[in-house]
C-alpha cells in the first residue's frame, strides 16, 4: 500500500487514509483513487456504533473494552484500545472530507538535517461511493459529548482534584 502511494504523488500531497480506509484502485490521468472501507459492511456497522456509544455518554476506554469483549474485527493488527477509538472519532474521513496537507522542506536548527513536515492546509469533500460512513451531526455530536466530558485540571493517581471542572 505505501509503495503505491509513493508512486503517486498526487495523493502523497492530500495525506494517506486512515487504517480503516484502503485505497483499491489508482488512476493517474486525472490523479485519482477509490476507496473502500476495510471489513466492508462490518466495519461501517462498528465505526456507527463507536459514534453512537460516544453520544450515549460511554467513554473511548470503554468503548475499546466492549469492542474486545465481543470480540470485534479491528482495523489494527493489535486489536482495540482507547487511543484507536479516538483516532475514529477525530477522523472526518467518516464524515466524507480528508484532510490536505502541503510537504514543507527546511533545515533542522540543531542538527543541520533537511527535514520535510506535513502542514495541514484545509479539507478536502471525498468523492467516493464508500463515503461518509456515517452523517456529519453524529459526528458533531459524539464530538460535542467528548468535550463535555473532558476533565479540567491534572490528573492525579488515587486522589480527586476538587477543583476540577469549575473553569
Amino acid at each position: 500500500r505505501r509503495k503505491k502511494m509513493e508512486e503517486n504523488k498526487e495523493f502523497l500531497r492530500i495525506g494517506k487514509p486512515p487504517a480503516f480506509l484502503e485505497v483499491v484502485k489508482y488512476g493517474t490521468n486525472p490523479p485519482s483513487y477509490e476507496i473502500e472501507v476495510v471489513h466492508g459492511a462490518e466495519g461501517k456497522r462498528i465505526i456507527r456504533e463507536i459514534f453512537e456509544l460516544t453520544v450515549a455518554g460511554f467513554s473511548q476506554q470503554k468503548i475499546a473494552d466492549e469492542f474486545r469483549v465481543k470480540e470485534y474485527v479491528s482495523f489494527w493488527d493489535a486489536g482495540w484500545n482507547a487511543d484507536r477509538v479516538r483516532s475514529i472519532l477525530h477522523s472526518k474521513w467518516v464524515i466524507g472530507y480528508q484532510p490536505q496537507t502541503e510537504k514543507i522542506y527546511s533545515k533542522d536548527k540543531k542538527t543541520g538535517k533537511e527535514k520535510i513536515e506535513n502542514k495541514f492546509i484545509g479539507v478536502e469533500k471525498v468523492h467516493s461511493k464508500e463515503l461518509p460512513i456515517i452523517e456529519e451531526e453524529l459526528f458533531y455530536n459524539a464530538e460535542n459529548a467528548t468535550k463535555a466530558r473532558k476533565r479540567s485540571g491534572k490528573q492525579s493517581k488515587g486522589k480527586a482534584n476538587i477543583f476540577s471542572g469549575l473553569l
